[in-house]
């Protein structure tokens, strides 16, 4: 489940593929929830952990890109 305030945070992301939006909102809630876990803690599996490094692994995804939202 994502955190309503993660959406609220990212609804202007814009990462070129609607999926990687999602996944954004995804791992942002997933960070909240357990801010000083390791990727696959705060993750929770190994289907979630895998899905996070391939979105930062992205080559559509930018650091400024994730970063945007919050500016």
């Amino acid at each position: 489940m994502i955190a309503p305030w993660a959406s609220e945070e990212m609804k202007t992301a814009e990462l070129k593929d609607q999926r990687l939006n999602k996944r954004l909102e995804r791992i942002l809630s997933a960070f909240g929830e357990r801010p000083t876990a390791s990727i696959p803690a705060a993750c929770g599996g190994k289907r979630e952990t895998d899905a996070a490094y391939e979105f930062f692994d992205n080559p559509k995804v930018t650091f400024e890109e994730v970063l945007q939202p919050h500016i």
